[in-house]
Parts: C-alpha cells; sequence; structure tokens
C-alpha cells in the first residue's frame, strides 16, 4: 500500500494523495517459543487460554441464588491489566504443578495495526484518494495507476476502482462498444450499396 501511494505521489499529475489505511492502532503480538514451552510441560492452549481469561475473561461456571442465575467470570482487574508489563504478571503451570511466567514461554512485541479494515467486494481493502492537476485526464491517471499497481503490487494483490473512476471507465468501454458496433454497421452498409 505504502509503495503504491508513494509512485502515485512521485506523479505531478496527482494532487494530495491519501489513504483511508490508518496505522494506528498500538497492539502487543505475543509469540509462543514452542520448543521452551515443549520442555516446560506447557501446552500452546494453556498458554492462550491463561491469556485469554485473564485480560479478556472467561465465563467459567454459573450459580444459582434464590432463583437466580448468575455467571461467573475469571479476570483480571482492569487495572492489572492496562500495561504491556502486566504480561509478566500472568502465570501458566508447568510440569510438576510449578508456576511459569509466561515471559518465559512467549516473545513480546509492541506493534501497531490499522485501527479498522475495510473491506471492498468481500475482500480486505484500503482505498487511495487523490485529486489531479488541471492538465492531468481521468484517463491519464487511471492508465499510470494501472501501469503502477503492474509494477509494484505483489501477486495476490487486486485493484478495483470505485466512484467516479468506475463511472468513467464503463462509461469509456461502452463508448468503445458504440464506436465498434457504429463501424461493423457502416462496413456492413457499405457492402450492400457497392
Amino acid at each position: 500500500m505504502r509503495a503504491f501511494q508513494d509512485e502515485l505521489a512521485k506523479n505531478p499529475g496527482f494532487v494530495q494523495v491519501d489513504s483511508d489505511l490508518r496505522l494506528n492502532k498500538p497492539e502487543i503480538k505475543l509469540e509462543v517459543d514452542r520448543e521452551r514451552a515443549a520442555d516446560m510441560g506447557v501446552g500452546v492452549d494453556a498458554i492462550a487460554r491463561a491469556v485469554e481469561t485473564m485480560l479478556g475473561g472467561r465465563n467459567v461456571t454459573r450459580y444459582k441464588r434464590e432463583g437466580e442465575q448468575y455467571d461467573v467470570i475469571v479476570q483480571t482487574n482492569p487495572t492489572g491489566r492496562d500495561t504491556p508489563d502486566d504480561i509478566e504478571k500472568i502465570f501458566v503451570r508447568g510440569k510438576g504443578e510449578s508456576m511459569i511466567p509466561l515471559p518465559a514461554l512467549v516473545k513480546i512485541r509492541e506493534v501497531v495495526v490499522p485501527r479498522e479494515l475495510n473491506h471492498f467486494g468481500q475482500r480486505r481493502s484500503a482505498s487511495i484518494t487523490a485529486n489531479l492537476s488541471a492538465d492531468y485526464s481521468v484517463g491519464e491517471a487511471l492508465d499510470f495507476m494501472d501501469a503502477t499497481a503492474r509494477k509494484v503490487l505483489k501477486p495476490g494483490y487486486a485493484t478495483d476502482l470505485n466512484g467516479s473512476s468506475r463511472e468513467f471507465r464503463k462509461s469509456s468501454s461502452q463508448f468503445v462498444k458504440v464506436v465498434c458496433l457504429s463501424l461493423e454497421k457502416a462496413e456492413a452498409s457499405r457492402s450492400l450499396t457497392a
């Protein structure tokens, strides 16, 4: 996405190139050291369950009291799950009932991800918008974008048009069909008169 947007920004025909993809949500990535976890007798499922329970909460049972039914939810207090350092306070049970701190089993990384993932045509998407300079036509812009997509995008990625660009491309292709149809009809009438 960034490479595509940078290529468009290099072209003076495009003005104010922007994208709706905003990488502005901090997130914690946990990568399980599977070998170390296995050596300590801890399954990956136990690690996942501990993180889910302590940070997200898990319904473990229900109880009845005076005709009412209540869920019992296990979860760390909100103040105990505010920062990445709080992950260090989570323990899982290993061999011989020993309690192992989570950081001994996982690598913790802070990353930035999109706050939301948009979709277009049932696929994850990011939209690029731009204004065009006065001497640059929509047709030239679309041709440049197609060439940039072939040059920059990896296999598996695709582009599609939306809004006025889609309408322009659609009407242009219909115009070509009408011109071709008119030429065929004109040639047919010439052959009849000849």
